[in-house]
């Protein structure tokens, strides 16, 4: 199966941003080869994304399943609906986790929330207690 890869502009300005920084360290061709050799590992995205880790701050948004692909220095936080894989995030290594998503990946977090509440309840029903 083949999923559609949607690079969030949020981590696309992350992406730029760190390219920026490698430039601005006297080396703009190692830049430009960092950032080619990140959309390339995006395009990995498009086979099996299910094959990377759960991210360090996947259990921090409950109902958002957050997984990583680390490319050399940085990781590509990302997450699966559907048949799209959409990458949110785009962070060094070293920097704090990631305290927010973006609001559009919010929302859709409180919907399949909603959702899930209208399903019975998991296990045998208990007997009335009796007192």
């Amino acid at each position: 199966m083949r999923y559609k890869v949607i690079f969030r502009p949020e981590a696309r300005d992350e992406a730029l941003d760190a390219a920026d920084y490698i430039a601005e360290q006297g080396a703009p061709e190692i830049a430009l080869q960092w950032y080619q050799g990140l959309e390339a590992a995006i395009g990995s995205l498009e086979s099996m994304p299910a094959r990377f880790g759960y991210a360090r701050e996947h259990e921090a948004f409950p109902g958002v399943e957050l997984r990583q692909l680390v490319y050399n220095s940085h990781r590509l936080i990302f997450t699966i609906r559907e048949n799209a894989v959409h990458v949110l995030h785009v962070r060094h290594v070293a920097r704090a986790n990631i305290e927010s998503l973006p609001a559009e990946e919010r929302r859709d977090v409180r919907l399949r929330h909603r959702d899930r509440t209208k399903l019975p309840p998991r296990g045998r029903p208990r007997a009335p207690h009796a007192g």
